[in-house]
């Protein structure tokens, strides 16, 4: 193989390698998103169950008067 040979190769793994970097970049905004996601969706489950909790109180507190 030659200087120049071995240097193109070179290059191709190179843009091989950057490619993948920017895939895994991608994926790992994706993961993100989704976490962050999932995060607010637990907080609304919980603040709904907070709600529904608070809400089922007062009707059994204004059934005792």
């Amino acid at each position: 193989m030659t200087k120049s040979e071995c240097y193109s190769q070179i290059s191709t793994c190179n843009a091989g390698i950057e490619e993948d970097q920017k895939k895994i970049r991608e994926w790992e905004e994706k993961i993100d998103l989704y976490e962050n996601t999932n995060r607010r969706l637990e907080r609304g489950q919980e603040n709904m169950a907070d709600f529904c909790s608070c809400h089922s109180r007062k009707i059994c507190q204004a059934r005792d008067y």
